[in-house]
């Protein structure tokens, strides 16, 4: 089945809709290579938001991120040409482990996923752009849990806004609050996604449709299963602060998740060397933690 007007295209199946457009799936039967094609129905309120993510994603050049290939127009919509990702996404992941009997999830396989998801958002980030809907579902996850991010129609860039945008479950405070923000919503977003990584568990669910607004604001998180690194868990507490100034930035994450990943053995003392009760210790920010943790050799985080 063609797409009217565009011959050269052959709409194989529809992928999905959101807030701002549909995607469907494409063969080019110039190339006879298939992509994903978004259409944006024409507004003067939607030109802006396509014109918006065509800019954003013109940006990357990278394997991190879903591929941006073209754009055009008709009298009825505004069309994207991107990267159609053959994979599942980190929604499904997580929602298949759950069904299995011994549905925890390796802590190996964690470090790799973690360390690819960190990475993508570095990317972003050094973009200077904020993704704003950072969620399982635009997490794609390929071969040995190599990582891409994908939606980027409510991106934008780092000056401050206080558009109240995202998906419910992920949302940081300030923008429920109606503060003015930065990409430190992302950080959030980051943590509630591992959060969700390490207990399989929404971070903030609620049964009622505007709960999770007074589980963000008012309730703390929880615990990880101790099996796990007590790292990740400070990780996870740093990242959901509800005061963004105390969350740490993606460079910071990454040179933590990187030793991890590499599976440095870590020893938690204070700086007199005297060990201390793990989950008596307040740790607010990734400094906090390279302040108290030292590698056996001295080799720093």
């Amino acid at each position: 089945m063609g797409i009217s007007g565009y011959p050269n295209y052959e709409k194989i199946r529809f992928l999905g809709e959101g807030g701002f457009g549909s995607v469907e799936k494409i063969k080019d039967k110039k190339d006879n290579q298939i992509y994903a094609l978004k259409k944006i129905k024409k507004s003067k309120v939607k030109v802006e938001v396509f014109k918006n993510e065509v800019n954003i994603l013109s940006k990357f050049n990278s394997d991190k991120i879903v591929k941006y290939y073209s754009s055009f127009s008709d009298k009825d919509y505004f069309y994207i040409k991107m990267e159609y990702c053959n994979c599942s996404n980190l929604s499904d992941f997580i929602s298949n482990k759950k069904q299995e009997s011994n549905n925890l999830i390796d802590e190996n396989i964690l470090c790799k996923i973690i360390y690819n998801i960190c990475l993508s958002v570095q990317e972003i980030h050094s973009k200077e752009i904020i993704h704003r809907d950072l969620n399982p579902n635009n997490i794609f996850m390929y071969e040995d849990y190599n990582i891409k991010i994908g939606d980027f129609g409510i991106s934008k860039h780092c000056d401050n806004t206080k558009t109240n945008v995202g998906t419910q479950y992920y949302k940081a405070p300030e923008i429920l609050l109606g503060k003015v923000y930065n990409n430190k919503i992302d950080i959030w977003a980051l943590g509630c996604i591992l959060y969700e990584l390490f207990t399989l568990e929404n971070c903030f669910y609620c049964e009622y449709d505007t709960g999770f607004i007074n589980n963000i604001l008012n309730n703390y998180h929880g615990k990880i299963n101790k099996k796990y690194n007590i790292i990740w868990q400070f990780l996870i507490d740093s990242l959901l602060d509800k005061n963004p100034k105390n969350r740490p930035n993606i460079d910071e994450i990454c040179d933590l998740v990187t030793n991890l990943s590499n599976r440095i053995q870590i020893y938690v003392k204070l700086i007199s060397n005297k060990t201390f009760v793990l989950d008596v210790i307040p740790l607010n920010t990734i400094k906090n933690i390279k302040e108290i943790i030292k590698d056996k050799e001295g080799i720093p985080l």
